[in-house]
């Protein structure tokens, strides 16, 4: 049982957001928190349920904050827990290169709930459009590994956002990707 009532987790799951973030920074400056804003605004507007509503709002606070699902878990309740966790990229050996690590978190992915991959879908395609404020090989390894997590693990689960997402993949300076 979670601490705070249901119609309470999405706007609760914002302030933990902001508190969490608190002085991270995206690579174009925004602070860090404007990710997940963005994305819980998309995710209400395709009428995702109040617990998707406050797992985007938290998606990467275990990941880049270090809070433990145990503490997602007490306080925004099971479902949210478990959406974050699947959302999370889990630690890796520290000698394992990043195309390895990006296959291990796609092979996990394939095995994550129907409403996290919506929820995945809703990330990648924010981040992927401020990819440009990284330097320019980041951009286009970043919309290759977006391209193979849509092939490997995305494809079924909403087509308007897998089309989306497919274009955002495309290379904007490759004329022959169109």
């Amino acid at each position: 049982m979670a601490l705070l009532k249901r119609e309470w987790i999405a706007g609760e799951a914002h302030v933990f957001a902001v508190r969490m973030h608190d002085g991270q920074k995206r690579a174009n400056g925004d602070d860090y928190v404007v990710h997940p804003e963005r994305c819980a605004r998309r995710v209400r507007e395709l009428g995702g349920s109040e617990e998707q509503v406050a797992a985007i709002y938290i998606h990467d606070v275990s990941e880049d904050c270090g809070v433990p699902f145990r503490v997602i878990n007490y306080i925004f309740g099971a479902e949210v827990a478990k959406l974050v966790e699947e959302l999370t990229n889990h630690e890796h050996s520290p000698n394992m290169c990043r195309a390895d690590r990006k296959m291990a978190d796609r092979v996990r992915l394939v095995g994550v709930s129907r409403e996290a991959k919506f929820l995945k879908l809703i990330d990648r395609i924010d981040n992927l459009k401020d990819i440009e404020d990284k330097s320019p090989e980041f951009a286009r390894l970043y919309r290759q590994e977006s391209r193979l997590l849509l092939d490997n693990c995305l494809r079924g689960v909403h087509p308007e956002l897998e089309k989306e997402l497919e274009a955002l993949c495309q290379d904007p300076r490759d004329s022959s990707s169109t």
